[in-house]
């Protein structure tokens, strides 16, 4: 096995060891740890409908999100007396089929919806606080691994960097854009409740259409546990031996590919779609992947729409 000899090898020991310290970082400064609930609400033509009633004493953070197969807008009220005075006329406040609003309130709140055909509408209520009733981790997506202008930024890739001159070109190789894009790689699920099924959806930027034509469902997503990353980092690191050459790019890429095995979600097509995941009590991350002419490629993250659960793909 060839490579390249690191000139500091307790430099980059250390470097690596900063993901997991980072991870564990972006957990702590989650503000809303708590979910009261999250339901789907059926709202019937032209009858306001109670779909938030929060208890006292509670600091909340709430997503209001229409399903996109909705056929009109939804419409919102917010007091007690949202049963006589919400009507499709009278209110500013609304959303269209597929967005979502957030809101944040310091305490007791009352929500009533309303549409001129019947609706579906997801609600999810996080909290700051626990309380008497029944609350869940709430659901919080980090997105880490910078690309573009975002290359560099996290502190451990900064570190790896100083090591060596090759590392830049190295790490670009393995983790940068390949088309210029800002965004990010990996989407880190920095909070949930292990054991509850979550949907997202996924849209593709018009622009991005390099996927291989004879693949039916391009995009791969894989969900990975967090730990057989820093295992995989760990092999790296021995497979140096005595020498501290860095295995060549080959080797990393399958020892990347050895730590995506099983963790298969699901495939979509070059539209997007919707995928569910069932995550367990391990730190977990989701990878999406693009099969295109020359390959599979990771893809680039331009946004998170939070209320939406809504990942954008912009290229790889």
């Amino acid at each position: 096995m060839s490579g390249f000899p690191i000139a500091n090898l307790t430099d980059l020991i250390n470097a690596i060891n900063q993901f997991k310290i980072s991870s564990n970082n972006i957990a702590t400064q989650i503000q809303y740890k708590y979910t009261l609930t999250t339901d789907k609400i059926e709202i019937l033509p032209n009858i306001p409908t109670k779909i938030i009633d929060t208890p006292d004493n509670n600091n909340y953070e709430i997503f209001i999100s229409s399903r996109p197969s909705n056929n009109c807008d939804i419409f919102f009220y917010i007091g007690d007396d949202g049963d006589t005075k919400l009507t499709v006329e009278n209110s500013a406040l609304f959303i269209k089929p597929g967005t979502g609003i957030t809101n944040k309130y310091n305490n007791k709140i009352i929500i009533w919806a309303i549409s001129k055909e019947k609706s579906d509408i997801i609600i999810t209520i996080n909290s700051k606080f626990p309380n008497l009733t029944k609350m869940t981790i709430s659901l919080n997506i980090a997105l880490i691994i910078g690309t573009g202008e975002n290359f560099g930024k996290e502190f451990y890739i900064s570190s790896l960097l100083n090591i060596n001159d090759d590392w830049r070109d190295r790490v670009s190789y393995t983790v940068d854009t390949d088309q210029g894009i800002t965004g990010y790689k990996l989407a880190y699920l920095s909070s949930y409740q292990p054991g509850d099924t979550y949907e997202f959806n996924v849209m593709v930027n018009p622009n991005f259409t390099d996927f291989n034509p004879d693949k039916n469902k391009p995009i791969h997503i894989h969900l990975i546990d967090i730990n057989l990353i820093h295992i995989a980092y760990s092999t790296i690191i021995a497979s140096m031996g005595e020498n501290h050459n860095l295995p060549t790019l080959d080797t990393i890429q399958r020892i990347i590919g050895d730590v995506k095995k099983g963790g298969l979600v699901t495939n979509l097509p070059a539209t997007g779609g919707l995928f569910k995941i069932t995550p367990t009590n391990n730190q977990s991350i989701l990878h999406f992947g693009a099969c295109t002419s020359d390959g599979i490629d990771a893809c680039v993250i331009t946004d998170y729409n939070k209320t939406t659960n809504t990942f954008t793909l912009g290229g790889y």
